[in-house]
């Protein structure tokens, strides 16, 4: 009986064992199936944009939700949530139950001696909005704040999958915006930089690659 019964615990914790295996496969599987569906679709929302671009050899305009100056002119605009980096310093020594905040600036506990700080930059959400991006500016319209950028003051926009993050002169840290599409908003804000007219395109169409790699 001893012997059955440890035959049945091994064979039963073996079988827990594959299920658990068999479900994280099933989940990785369905993860990576998302995540090509998103690529995909990130992929063709671009294509169908910059072929429209090519096809007019202009940017599209939109109807924007903000007040535009005169003659300006509106490209994109969309939800966004703004974050920027800030500072944050980890503490940490050796004595018995660790280190404990008391107040802003202020902990308890460690070691004057063997005790270590060390500080390294996260990003955090500052503001929710909408982003707008025209041929003067880009402009961020939050709840509890606004700001606007002359595009000839943007010296740098780093896309990412699911973000923008712009670096401007008028800015002494970088700002990071949530987006749809980064490879739309980055190459829009190429063309506007880099043509005479945004709607006057002529050879610089031919230049965009419809490709997202």
């Amino acid at each position: 009986m001893y012997h059955e019964r440890l035959a049945m615990a091994f064979f039963d914790n073996s079988r827990k064992k594959n299920a658990d295996v068999q479900r994280k496969k099933n989940a990785d599987a369905q993860q990576q199936y998302l995540e090509r569906q998103l690529q995909n679709a990130f992929k063709k929302a671009y294509q169908e944009f910059i072929g429209e671009v090519k096809r007019h050899r202009a940017l599209p305009t939109i109807t924007s939700s903000i007040f535009l100056k005169s003659k300006e002119q509106a490209f994109l605009e969309e939800p966004t949530t703004l974050r920027e980096t800030r500072a944050v310093r980890i503490y940490s020594g050796d004595s018995f139950g660790g280190v404990f905040r008391i107040a802003k600036g202020i902990y308890l506990g460690g070691s004057s001696t063997n005790g270590t700080s060390e500080s390294h930059q996260e990003w955090r959400t500052i503001d929710n909005g909408a982003l707008v991006l025209t041929d003067r500016r880009m402009v961020f319209c939050g709840q509890s704040e606004n700001r606007s950028i002359p595009i000839d003051r943007i010296v740098s926009i780093k896309p990412l999958y699911d973000a923008i993050v712009v670096s401007a002169e008028t800015r002494k840290k970088s700002m990071m915006f949530t987006v749809n599409n980064s490879a739309i908003w980055s190459t829009v804000l190429w063309i506007i930089r880099t043509a005479d007219d945004p709607f006057e395109l002529g050879n610089l169409a031919d230049e965009m690659n419809l490709e997202v790699h």
